[in-house]
């Protein structure tokens, strides 16, 4: 299909104005696209390449689908009590739902539809200022998506693998699930973050899944 474009939480809040658009990197065009629909006035945008992230655009990348995310940025009253109705920007509102209009209309008008692009960025949100903390530490990662994060024993299950990820090209596929990393037995989520926050980026590991009862350890060089 064309470019899906999903609106996510939190496009109501930023009194600036400034949107970021993800996704512009998996398809063609779409870079190019996202600011002709943008217009003279338009708004303040900040484009990034990552098709991953923390909403609905995330499954659709994984299925090798071009995507586009509008986000306006998280903010110090988000699940607070004082993220009241009238902190909010009814007028930017407004604007980035016209520019979502107009950008889905560019996609819909497209003589070609957009092809699949893999990007090797991954999400980060610029408006958070934790992720701005230099003390913050990256956990090396597969590109898989956890699907049983409530599990407390029987390893990972693979909801969802990244395209162009170190899981993808070890050949860890979707429905696969984890049950050891460099050795180490995989209950659940949790010690599968452990384990992981013991490895290195570049260094290769094996990693060790069951897929339709059958046990196999891959090799897996985690960035």
């Amino acid at each position: 299909g064309r470019a899906r474009l999903v609106p996510a939480d939190w496009l109501g809040w930023e009194k600036k104005e400034r949107l970021l658009v993800y996704g512009v990197g998996t398809g063609t065009g779409l870079e190019a696209l996202v600011h002709q629909a943008n217009g003279n006035p338009g708004l303040v945008l900040r484009t990034l390449a990552a098709g991953t992230g923390p909403s609905d655009h995330d499954s659709f990348y994984r299925k090798r689908i071009p995507v586009l995310f509008l986000y306006t940025g998280t903010h110090g009253d988000y699940h607070r009590p004082s993220d009241k109705a009238d902190t909010l920007n009814y007028e930017g509102m407004a604007h980035v739902v016209d520019f979502a209009e107009r950008l889905i209309q560019a996609a819909a008008n497209l003589p070609e539809r957009p092809k699949f692009q893999v990007t090797r960025e991954v999400w980060r949100d610029p408006t958070d200022p934790r992720a701005q903390t230099p003390s913050r530490t990256q956990i090396p990662r597969l590109g898989i998506r956890p699907g049983n994060y409530e599990s407390e024993d029987g390893g990972v299950l693979v909801d969802g693998v990244t395209p162009g990820s170190p899981a993808e090209k070890a050949g860890i596929k979707e429905g696969d699930r984890i049950i050891a990393i460099a050795g180490e037995n995989i209950k659940n989520i949790s010690t599968y973050m452990t384990v992981m926050s013991r490895q290195k980026s570049g260094s290769p590991l094996e990693v060790t899944i069951l897929r339709q009862n059958q046990r196999l350890t891959l090799r897996v060089i985690p960035e």
